[in-house]
């Protein structure tokens, strides 16, 4: 039956394939909600940088480094390899606090939620410091590790066919 569909979309003409690929846009993109901009110069700024592709591809290397430094990590480790571990954990973790500090600048408090992807990364670093508070021994706290399969999920973002 694909096939049948397939052979008869190649039977259109410029105008029925236009109108298709027009129809298939509408069917397969949800609709921009156009926010507001600030009147603020730096706010206008920090935004276009995070629509811009520069933003995407710093944070999906910065993801990218957490996971495989995450990832390199395994039972009986050194206390050198806890420490660096530890350390790298601190630092991304105000990486993301500056990112979600920025967006929320950037788009104001109203406009901030609109995006779930914003409001994953604001859960993710809500439950990071919660956990940090409630648990001394970072390296096992299972609420610890949990949050870092959170960030892992951030990925699906730069999946754009899932």
């Amino acid at each position: 039956r694909n096939s049948n569909i397939l052979k008869g979309i190649n039977d259109l003409n410029s105008n029925q394939k236009k109108i298709h690929e027009y129809v298939k846009l509408l069917i397969t993109k949800k609709p921009y909600k156009n926010i507001p901009h600030s009147k603020n110069k730096w706010c206008i700024k920090i935004r276009n940088f995070f629509e811009s592709s520069k933003y995407d591809t710093i944070i999906f290397f910065v993801l990218l480094i957490n996971v495989i430094i995450h990832s390199l990590g395994h039972f009986d480790q050194s206390q050198l390899e806890n420490d660096i571990q530890n350390i790298s954990e601190y630092i991304f973790l105000v990486i993301y606090t500056i990112e979600v500090l920025l967006s929320f600048i950037s788009y104001g408090f109203k406009n901030f939620f609109h995006d779930r992807w914003r409001n994953l990364c604001l859960i993710i670093v809500v439950l990071s410091y919660l956990s940090l508070i409630f648990s001394l021994d970072i390296q096992k706290s299972n609420i610890f590790l949990t949050i870092r399969l959170l960030r892992i999920g951030r990925f699906l973002k730069f999946a754009h066919g899932i």
